[in-house]
């Protein structure tokens, strides 16, 4: 299993969330990243209209044969605040799980998913990946262990890392042209609309 290190505060904007009035996402029929929280859903499709690199990503897993699933499960370590992890290989897709610490919201949490992406988009472009030993050896390869003990194996990329910290500031940069918007000022969407 790959484990990323977490590279930011919990500090947010707009309430600390992200959130797309109701109906707003269109769905595809087969999509390559799943998610089945709404957070999850409003964050990326909100950041993929605030971040050209974010939306590139997604076009490039859309197009790949990984299928990513990705939920809210609690950090087990305090460092840690978002991993990739390997399932599975079958019928000609590989599939991959993206855990976000559910205390991530609004530009962080759209953040951490980008720089967790960007880990399920350079998986996407090593087809020899197809267990958690061939994915350890691509990190190997393109990454740096960060790990502090032999018993565990926790890797990061300079791209997952570059890419996270910009999509961050693309969002941060969002949701300070929302807040200019009225977004939260009583015009029509408060808020509670925008927080989880």
């Amino acid at each position: 299993m790959v484990r990323t290190m977490s590279i930011f505060g919990t500090a947010s904007l707009l309430c600390g969330c992200v959130s797309l009035a109701a109906g707003q996402s269109v769905s595809k029929p087969d999509p390559h990243i799943r998610m089945f929280d709404p957070q999850l859903t409003a964050a990326l499709t909100l950041g993929t209209r605030m971040s050209p690199t974010l939306d590139r990503l997604v076009e490039e897993i859309e197009h790949s044969d990984l299928i990513v699933y990705v939920m809210f499960e609690r950090a087990r370590q305090r460092a840690v605040a978002a991993h990739v992890g390997f399932m599975t290989a079958a019928g000609g897709r590989r599939y991959v799980h993206v855990a976000l610490d559910p205390a991530l919201q609004g530009p962080n949490l759209i953040g951490m998913l980008a720089h967790e992406l960007q880990h399920a988009a350079e998986i996407a472009r090593a087809p020899s990946v197809v267990d958690e030993r061939s994915l350890a050896a691509l990190y190997l390869r393109i990454g740096v262990d960060c790990a502090r003990n032999w018993l565990e194996r926790r890797f990061d990329s300079a791209a997952a890392i570059e890419v996270g910290a910009r999509v961050t500031r693309d969002a941060r940069d969002g949701f300070r042209q929302l807040a200019g918007t009225g977004v939260g000022s009583g015009a029509g969407t408060g808020c509670n609309d925008v927080c989880r």
